[in-house]
């Protein structure tokens, strides 16, 4: 999860001068590495549920190769009509939206509430926040930037969650 909040990072911060691009993403980095070694050192110290319903892969499966499609599609589909500037906030809401599959295919509540974080972040962004400000030279994308950085937060914060509860395994 640690690469895929950076990868959202990155995502997020792309309009931004380089300089700072690079001290966010260095930033989250360091962050991943923080969350990864804390939610090792918890996750020994949760005891094992026992009687656990095992994952159905078919299901993870099929809600992976959803992500992908309704991504790649609603993305490519967003750029054809001139509206590229909403692809993050569409991918939030896909990956959002997987995470409810997720949450069936391993019998868990935390995935349900990591995609309805994700879902809200991503139509709060897309009521409420600019798609771009000027800043120096350039267009800084706020909505982007929030959501990038919000989505990232959200998964560490699920890490963090789940190793201290035992609440995704």
């Amino acid at each position: 999860m640690g690469g895929f909040a950076v990868l959202w990072v990155f995502w997020g911060t792309l309009s931004l001068p380089d300089l700072i691009e690079i001290c966010v993403i260095g930033g989250a980095l360091v962050i991943s590495v923080v969350v990864g070694l804390v939610a090792s050192r918890w996750v020994r110290s949760v005891p094992a549920a026992g009687g656990e319903q095992p994952a159905n892969w078919k299901i993870f499966w099929s809600w992976v190769v959803f992500e992908i499609v309704a991504g790649v599609v609603g993305i490519g589909l967003l750029y054809q009509l001139g509206q590229g500037r909403f692809a993050l906030l569409w991918l939030a809401l896909v990956v959002g939206i997987h995470f409810f599959g997720m949450g069936a295919a391993f019998h868990t509540s935390i995935h349900h509430w990591v995609g309805s974080a994700m879902c809200l972040l991503a139509l709060v962004s897309l009521i409420w926040l600019p798609p771009g400000q000027p800043l120096g030279a350039g267009i800084v994308k706020v909505s982007d930037l929030v959501v990038g950085i919000g989505c990232a937060v959200i998964l560490w914060c699920f890490v963090l969650v789940s190793a201290r509860t035992g609440a995704g395994r």
